[in-house]
């Protein structure tokens, strides 16, 4: 994934900008700062030995990719949602059954995913049940 750039990388990033940019254009060069998304996940309720250290590092995976993937897709404030059928999907190519009771602490498992504009979604804590 892309690393979040120094001040003096967006300086320089401004500066070049600014001397390529229309007359009548503004541009700014901001830095993003990296929103670990937290998430409680039981995977194979019910089951026995399925849940393993290889699935959930599977999950991690599908949830960094998928974060990854949604980090540009911005609404014209700048502001990213994901909704939590896609967390869930992504979840769902990992684990053939789970349970997701909490997500970026909603305490539900439902809620969709805002960042505000300037936030990079990154995978964050797991609660494993």
């Amino acid at each position: 994934s892309a690393s979040i750039p120094t001040f003096g990388n967006r300086l320089a990033a401004q500066v070049a900008i600014n001397l390529r940019r229309p007359v009548t254009h503004m541009i700014t060069v901001s830095a993003v700062f990296k929103e670990e998304i937290a998430a409680t996940i039981e995977l194979d309720p019910g089951s026995t030995g399925a849940d393993t250290l290889a699935r959930r590092e599977a999950v991690a995976a599908e949830l960094a990719a998928l974060y990854d993937r949604r980090a540009g897709d911005r609404d014209a404030a700048g502001d990213l949602v994901i909704i939590n059928s896609e967390v869930r999907n992504a979840i769902g190519r990992a684990a053939d059954a789970f349970t997701l009771t909490s997500l970026n602490g909603d305490g539900t498992g439902l809620s969709n995913l805002t960042l505000d504009a300037n936030n990079l979604p990154i995978v964050g804590a797991f609660t494993w049940l």
